[in-house]
């Protein structure tokens, strides 16, 4: 599933750059086409007193990204990436399994962590808002909502004697989420530009099921892109 996602979002990245060069004559004013690599953290906001968040994870989310104008600062964008995330649970009491592929399910020991990571494949729909161009630079906010698609996921716990196992069903097939950034473009002529900017991911409702109550996922990422 990880191959073939990664085949997706670079089949897609050429795709859009082939589309980009054929439209690049005749509608530069209207389309914008563009790939990012952004490095975030993640973490788990937990609804109820038998788990909580044990600081954040790292990950990556490589992409393509295409935009519509509709109006002189307004577009409409989506785009596909491939996102590896992850999340630290600690479990504050006894009684709760970890699901497994191959091992079935695995006990875990009261006050133990348990380290998660996912692969998704992440499709937003965003509104893009920019400000008057000064000089070369301009600034933009853009806010949606986002789609994720489970690829794979993986946990370890060291306390647990539990080495990295490959899960079965303990994060969501699909979920959806909100998307919010604030960034700024650097023009380097023509419809080409150097892209820049922070956001935050959330989901609505749950992403991770430890057994018990409403686990989201959320993160925090550096938007770090071009567009031609």
């Amino acid at each position: 599933m990880v191959r073939i996602a990664i085949a997706a979002v670079l089949a897609a990245w050429l795709a859009i750059g082939q589309l980009s060069v054929s439209l690049a004559r005749g509608y530069d004013d209207k389309f914008k086409f563009g790939i990012h690599l952004d490095p975030q953290i993640g973490w788990f906001s937990v609804d109820n007193n038998r788990f909580e968040n044990s600081g954040v994870s790292l990950g990556f989310c490589p992409g393509v990204d295409g935009e519509y104008i509709f109006a002189r600062r307004y577009s409409l964008g989506t785009g596909i990436s491939y996102e590896l995330r992850g999340g630290s649970l600690q479990h504050l009491v006894g009684g709760y399994h970890l699901k497994t592929r191959y091992d079935g399910n695995l006990p875990i020991k009261e006050h133990s962590v348990v380290y998660t990571r996912t692969s998704l494949l992440t499709i937003p729909i965003t509104l893009k808002m920019r400000a008057i161009e000064i000089g070369y630079t301009t600034f933009w906010a853009a806010a949606g909502f986002t789609g994720h698609i489970t690829l794979s996921e993986t946990a370890e716990s060291p306390s647990n004697g539990i080495k990295t196992t490959k899960l079965n069903g303990m994060y969501q097939p699909f979920y959806v989420g909100y998307i919010m950034q604030l960034g700024v473009e650097y023009s380097l002529g023509g419809p080409s530009s150097l892209v820049g900017g922070i956001g935050v991911n959330g989901t609505f409702g749950k992403a991770y099921n430890p057994g018990l109550g409403l686990v989201s996922a959320y993160n925090l990422h550096l938007r770090i892109g071009f567009t031609f």
